[in-house]
């Protein structure tokens, strides 16, 4: 199976002539009321894929502390031919819902299959 070498979340993140880039990486939102909504957040995943992996499909949800999903987003199936190929993939969250203060997770899946989990804590400042 395909396996993950890195993970981040971040302000930003962009690929240009070949190069990727991470602006502000985070594991930490402060928030001044309850419920809120997150702008924008990037997770950013290097892979290592082999060919006998064939076609993976790659995915990420975002759970709120009470472990409801309150984002999901997948990405077009990828496959590799002829050696093993690293893979980087950027997934873009926006106008993300923050219902509770606590830690969420981030969690990443290969074929709808956990592979990786981060986690994202969420306070309340006053």
């Amino acid at each position: 199976m395909a396996s993950i070498n890195w993970a981040f979340l971040c302000d930003y993140a962009f690929v240009a002539n070949g190069k990727g880039s991470i602006i502000g990486i985070f594991d930490q939102i402060g928030i001044k009321t309850l419920p809120a909504t997150h702008a924008q957040m990037f997770l950013v995943i290097a892979l290592t894929i082999k060919p006998e992996d064939g076609q993976i499909k790659i995915g990420a949800q975002v759970s709120s502390p009470s472990g409801n999903a309150v984002a999901f987003l997948e990405q077009p199936p990828v496959s590799v031919f002829g050696g093993m190929s690293n893979h980087n993939t950027i997934f873009g969250f926006y106008g993300l819902s923050l219902p509770e203060a606590g830690q969420y997770n981030v969690e990443v899946f290969i074929n709808n299959q956990s592979v990786h989990l981060i986690p994202l804590q969420v306070n309340l400042i006053r």
